[in-house]
Order: C-alpha cells, then sequence, then structure tokens
C-alpha cells in the first residue's frame, strides 16, 4: 500500500506510487493448497484470522475479501475482529497476517508436518482416514 501528499494531485499521485514501490511485499503461496494453516495477525488494536477452507467464504469486511481475491488466496475464511477499524490499520493487519503463510513444501521442510497428509490446515489422525 501507499499513500502519498504533495501541492497537487499529480504530485500526490507520484508520491503514492513511489511509496507503494516501498512497500512491495512477497507472499508464499501454492496454487494447489494456498493457506495451509491458520494465520493470525493483529495491528492498532485490529486482529485478523485466516483460516483455510473449502472454497472462499467472504462473510465479513468486504475489503478484506477483496485484498484476499487479489493477493490469490481462494480457498479460505477470514475474521476481522476490532474497534479502530479504518482502512489503514486494516490494510497494516492484513500485511502482518499475509506475510506469515507458508507453503506446505516449506512446512514439511521444517518439519512441522507431513506435506502428504496435510488437509486444508489440518493433519489426518490415521493414515487409513479419507478426505
Amino acid at each position: 500500500w501507499g499513500m502519498g501528499t504533495g501541492k497537487n494531485h499529480q504530485t500526490a499521485m507520484e508520491n503514492a506510487k513511489r511509496a507503494l514501490l516501498r512497500n512491495l511485499i512477497a507472499i508464499n503461496l501454492d496454487h494447489m493448497m494456498e493457506c495451509p494453516v491458520p494465520l493470525t495477525g493483529k495491528f492498532n488494536g485490529v486482529h485478523m484470522q485466516i483460516v483455510p477452507n473449502r472454497g472462499f467464504n467472504s462473510w465479513g469486511n468486504p475489503v478484506v475479501g477483496w485484498f484476499l481475491r487479489l493477493a490469490g488466496m481462494d480457498n479460505c475464511r477470514f475474521r476481522v475482529v476490532g474497534q479502530n477499524s479504518n482502512r489503514y490499520t486494516l490494510v497494516k493487519a492484513f500485511f502482518n497476517t499475509i506475510t506469515q503463510n507458508q507453503t506446505p513444501m516449506t512446512l514439511a521442510e521444517a518439519g512441522a508436518v507431513n506435506r502428504q497428509r496435510l488437509v486444508y490446515g489440518t493433519e489426518l489422525s490415521n493414515p487409513k482416514d479419507k478426505v
């Protein structure tokens, strides 16, 4: 995100674009399973939680749903709780939450979970269990 000020509209947009390029982030994504584990984050009293889900559940704040779609996370649901939910705190809370995302491969390399047994955020308890 980027915010800029200036004496006229053109300089404000140029400053905002410059701030936007400074704030670019990279999100670890696997397009087969975008959000393998639940993510939580907060900023300035706004708590956000993104949970794996089959399909997209955009019930809640429409801005966060739009952000998730633009980020490429289609199989998740989210919850936003907070008193101070202006757009800047919402964006910062979203960035703090989404940057914690990991792919199933990086989770398996860290030894946290077996990649073949990971199904939408929960690990199967028994290998005979079916999805």
